[in-house]
This record gives C-alpha cells, structure tokens and sequence, in this order.
C-alpha cells in the first residue's frame, strides 16, 4: 500500500483544523533539521504542514517544526532533559539511548499522562525508522517495528494501534479528534 495512504485517511476522519495559526514551511523545517542534526521523516512534515502543532483525541500532542517554545526543537530537547536525568538516577531502569546519542529516542510528542511518543534515530534514512512510544511508567519504549509517523498515528485514531502506555478508555469514541492545541486557537 501506498505509505501516504494514511494522509487521506486522517483528512477523511480528522480533517486539518480550520484555525492553525502555525504552518511550519520549507524555512522553519530546515531550521529544525540543522538544530537537530538530522532529516525529518516524510510523513512528519506532510502532517505538520497540514495540520499544524496538533492536540489528538483530547490526549496527546504531536510537536510542529516551528521555530520558538512550542517549536520541536524545543520540546524535543526538554525531553532528551527528562529522560536523560531518569537515566543518569535509574541506569538499570532506564536503558534506551536518548537523542543525540546513537539509535536514540527523538521527540515528536507526549501525552497529557507525561508519556512521550518520539521515533528510535537508527540508521540516515529517516524513512526507517521505527515510531516509538515511552511510557511514563515505563523503563523501556515499546517500539513499533516497521511502523512509521504517520501509520501509527492514523492507527491511534482509528483505534487500530492502541499503544500499551495508553489508557484504554482513550477510544471508547472513535475516531479520535484533532484538533489545534489550545495555546494555537484563536482567542476569540
């Protein structure tokens, strides 16, 4: 199958908010990739382009390439903080190399239970890599071989990938929403 087809999938579901303010552009995304040594994957930056910073089934939020704050360099470097600070006090526990380390975990999101959804860095080709999520509980990720940005999220809306660090109620109504984040919407 196409590994787009999830794009018309959330467009058909859970369609582009109509009032994102923050559209990352070809600037902001390369800024983000020089900030962070890497190519962001295809699939990310079609969905940030579309649908911007984005809140998904009231639960958690996917990060944007946009430059400040709520940018994902940003956030993506203030969890390389936390999980590097549980490392250094829980080493037995807590054994995943953490961006920018090699085969690291890399940021996108977290969830409003401080759970963090990111991808594992192996390997240039940022195709490959396998989408990640960390629970806050958890010393280990469960890592989703195979399984990239987009598949996975169009899999937690629709209620076909239910990741394990998720609350289970977080589909008893599906398709999950998204929508922009609430700092994105309009004051009015």
């Amino acid at each position: 199958s196409n590994p787009m087809d999830w794009q018309d999938t959330l467009r058909e579901i859970a369609p582009p908010p109509a009032e994102v303010r923050e559209l990352p552009g070809a600037a902001e995304r390369a800024a983000a990739e020089a900030a962070l040594k890497v190519r962001l994957p295809r699939d990310y930056l079609a969905f940030a382009e579309a649908w911007g910073p984005a809140y998904v089934g009231q639960f958690f939020h996917v990060f944007a390439p946009v430059p400040g704050r709520n940018g994902l360099v940003e956030k993506a470097r203030g969890v390389t903080e936390a999980l590097s600070t549980l490392k250094a006090h829980h080493p037995q526990r807590y054994t995943a190399p953490v961006f920018p380390e090699a085969g690291k975990f890399l940021a996108w999101g977290w969830t409003d239970n401080a759970d963090y959804l990111g991808w594992m860095v192996t390997g240039t080709d940022p195709e490959e890599w396998p989408v990640t999520i960390w629970g806050e509980e958890d010393g280990a990720p469960e890592v989703f071989e195979g399984t990239n940005f987009g598949a996975l999220l169009a899999g937690i809306v629709t209620g076909s990938i239910r990741p394990a660090a998720f609350p289970a109620d977080l589909w008893d109504e599906l398709p999950l929403t998204i929508e922009a984040p609430a700092s994105e919407r309009s004051a009015d």
